[in-house]
């Protein structure tokens, strides 16, 4: 039974909601529409109160004595479940919901959106009162958002580790980022979940004849062999047509996440994250762009472009890197960042994989995975997101009904804990009915792949997803063919992996108000000089402008939160 004290709790939640309302619309109608306003408010806010009072007023909106909280596990319990918008033609009743339904005694209502929905439509729902008891929050900042505006209750992790054991030591094990991401105020938000394939760095695909074309027999290994080897690709018609209109390579100044990530790498750099460095002995975190290192590394992609081997037409590729592939495929460039990862190279269920495609296409053309260059000062690598993904926070809802939370928990709970056959059967489905073994003799040594009509990937979304994919590296390397295994393990070393020192940049709490201007500011300085329409010189002015721009606080913030990670791994992995 639960204590009157937590009755009365969900009594003034509802209460206070009614009140906040027409507030709480306002706020959101202002977030769909800019972002300005956003910011002006969050700064007030953070002004009138010190940050010990504004910790304790958000926390005491949503608090639940959760040790008065017992589940019965024979009371069939109904959740609403807004998932991620990436399956928004998922229906209710898709096989792995019916499966978990039954198991764990619970009836679910999900509410699909599309991306434009989940950006548009929820902040609306939210507003208005119309709060599902579960959301899936992309990134901390929406979650810390959530915790603000008390539209979400803290989930202690004392509690989660009590009714997910194995889920909990899985998170902690494989990135620990994940509980930092949750975290805001001083207390736990939310349950973290894991993306595997972040957790590997993503090499660049060289046209290995055209280097046999231009005298080179080996894949590039150090910034200089990629130099001479772009050079060549530029000056030394690697296709023989006798014209003047090869690249070395293009780019995507697009997209701040993976623009030239390897070249940053070759001298230790993460432009646009936070850095950990260590000086006498003490810790600190630095934007990565303003440092000498990401200065050098500037000034050298500034000097291969006025040499001309990097397609000026870089400025302007999609962020989808469509036409960087199109590029590569086509014969306009020879290198292209990125896309060496099994799934994107050689995966024969993905119909845009670069080797099949260019077999296709371009038949004549051979390609192989690169590595890494290594730099002057012997660093190599690029950067990811890391394992830590995204944060399964619950609503105010549950306030009425706060075993909805613990039933959750099992639910997260049974998936990891049971085995591979449990974890794989939500995952994929019906072994014979939605997917089988590629080569039965080998099993998962040989790869799965789905049946007809589940190859379209809409039937696949719609009858056999349910609200959460969710990723175990416990059982994740039966899902991996024996080539992808060994594929990873030559071309994608996890020592080659760079991260967020935080996770991910925008997980510090003034964010919202300075980071996307930041950013912006950042990405066209950097292009301005690689191009050559600003010279190497105006970094130290850019690095002032930075940091009198938002740059100053952000980073105080990001030092506060490098003390506040530590604290948790050490709870976390010591069992605290």
């Amino acid at each position: 039974m639960r204590a009157a004290s937590t009755r009365l709790v969900g009594s003034a939640n509802r209460a206070r909601s009614l009140s906040m309302k027409t507030a709480g619309l306002i706020f959101w109608i202002v977030i769909v529409m800019g972002g300005g306003v956003l910011a002006c408010g969050y700064a007030v806010y953070r002004a009138a109160l010190t940050p010990e009072q504004a910790n304790q007023a958000i926390i005491e909106k949503t608090y639940i004595d959760w040790s008065q909280v017992e589940d019965d596990p024979s009371e069939r319990l109904v959740i609403s479940w807004m998932p991620l918008p990436r399956f928004p033609n998922g229906v209710e009743g898709a096989f792995g919901e019916r499966i978990i339904e039954e198991i764990i005694n619970i009836d679910l209502k999900p509410i699909f959106m599309d991306a434009q929905g989940y950006e548009r439509r929820k902040p609306l729902m939210l507003a208005g009162g119309d709060i599902p008891h579960v959301i899936f929050e992309g990134n901390p900042a929406h979650a810390r958002s959530d915790a603000h505006h008390g539209v979400i209750v803290p989930v202690p992790r004392w509690l989660i580790r009590k009714h997910a054991p194995v889920y909990f030591k899985m998170i902690s094990d494989t990135d620990p980022n994940g509980w930092l991401f949750a975290n805001a105020y001083g207390e736990n938000w939310g349950i973290p979940t894991l993306w595997i394939d972040g957790g590997y760095p993503n090499p660049g695909v060289w046209r290995v004849d055209w280097l046999r074309n231009v005298g080179i027999e080996r894949i590039p290994q150090t910034l200089e062999e990629f130099h001479e080897a772009l050079r060549r690709f530029t000056y030394d018609d690697p296709d023989g047509n006798g014209r003047d209109d090869t690249y070395g390579m293009s780019g995507n100044a697009q997209a701040w996440h993976i623009t030239f990530s390897e070249f940053f790498g070759a001298y230790g750099v993460l432009p646009f994250d936070w850095m950990e460095l260590e000086e006498d002995g003490r810790k600190r975190i630095v934007w990565g762009g303003i440092t000498p290192r990401a200065k050098e590394a500037l000034e050298m992609l500034a000097e291969w472009y006025e040499e001309g081997i990097i397609d000026p037409e870089f400025v302007t590729d999609g962020m989808t890197r469509n036409q960087e592939r199109s590029k590569f495929i086509n014969g306009r460039v020879g290198y292209i960042s990125q896309l060496g990862r099994y799934l994107d190279f050689e995966w024969e269920m993905n119909p845009n994989a670069l080797k099949p495609m260019m077999a296709q296409l371009n038949p004549d053309a051979e390609i192989a995975v690169g590595s890494f260059p290594v730099g002057p000062y012997g660093d190599s690598g690029c950067r990811n997101w890391g394992s830590a993904a995204n944060i399964i926070v619950f609503g105010t809802s549950v306030a009425e009904k706060p075993e909805i939370v613990i039933r959750a928990l099992k639910m997260m709970e049974y998936f990891v804990a049971n085995g591979p056959e449990v974890y794989i059967r939500h995952r994929h489905g019906e072994r014979g009915k939605h997917w089988d073994f590629i080569d039965p003799t080998r099993e998962y040594a040989g790869g799965i792949r789905l049946l007809e009509p589940y190859t379209d990937q809409n039937v696949w979304e719609r009858e056999v997803l349910t609200i959460w994919r969710p990723e175990c590296p416990l059982y994740e390397e039966l899902l991996y063919s024996e080539e992808e295994k060994q594929h990873r393990s030559k071309y994608q070393p996890k020592d080659k992996l760079m991260v967020d020192a935080l996770g991910k940049p925008d997980i510090v709490p003034s964010a919202p108000i300075y980071l996307s201007d930041l950013q912006n500011m950042q990405l066209t300085f950097y292009t301005d000089v690689i191009c050559g329409k600003v010279p190497i010189e105006a970094f130290e002015q850019f690095t002032a402008r930075w940091l009198d721009r938002g740059g100053r606080i952000l980073t105080e913030e990001a030092n506060e939160l490098l003390q506040v990670r530590d604290r948790l791994y050490q709870e976390v992995r010591g069992g605290g």
